[in-house]
């Protein structure tokens, strides 16, 4: 993962440490979000990810979307998508550079484990489709 890490740091203009915290946010939605069968194909593609998204569980904050998605149970779907944004946003990425790294992150998912992983995990995720 650390040239997908090196790739975002040169292709959005942030430091290595908030694109490592990105990833993991985003991987960590994505894990709350797919099946086990999905993680499985994920983990076995990019072993590196479980890390990262483990990582992100551990990222505090989210502001008020973060509150809404905790109340719902903070897992996947659209609040586990909202909680993710707000956690991107208290990082101090705007919606442009989420953007940005999302499509990265998903290339690079669908190079090691295939279009249909990204699509199992676009189709968990209400709003991810607008990133590839």
């Amino acid at each position: 993962m650390d040239h997908i890490i090196t790739k975002i740091t040169e292709k959005v203009g942030i430091d290595k440490a908030l694109a490592t915290k990105a990833v993991g946010i985003i991987l960590n939605l994505v894990d709350s979000s797919i099946s086990d069968e999905t993680k499985e194909t994920l983990y076995t593609a990019v072993p590196a990810a479980k890390d990262l998204a483990s990582q992100g569980s551990d990222v505090s904050g989210g502001g008020l979307m973060g509150m809404a998605g905790g109340l719902f149970g903070g897992g996947g779907g659209a609040m586990g998508a909202m909680a993710a944004m707000g956690k991107l946003n208290d990082a101090g990425l705007d919606t442009d550079q989420i953007g940005k790294i999302g499509k990265i992150l998903l290339n690079h998912l669908g190079d090691e484990g295939g279009e249909e992983l990204v699509g199992e995990i676009v189709n968990a995720i209400p709003g991810l489709d607008r990133f590839i």
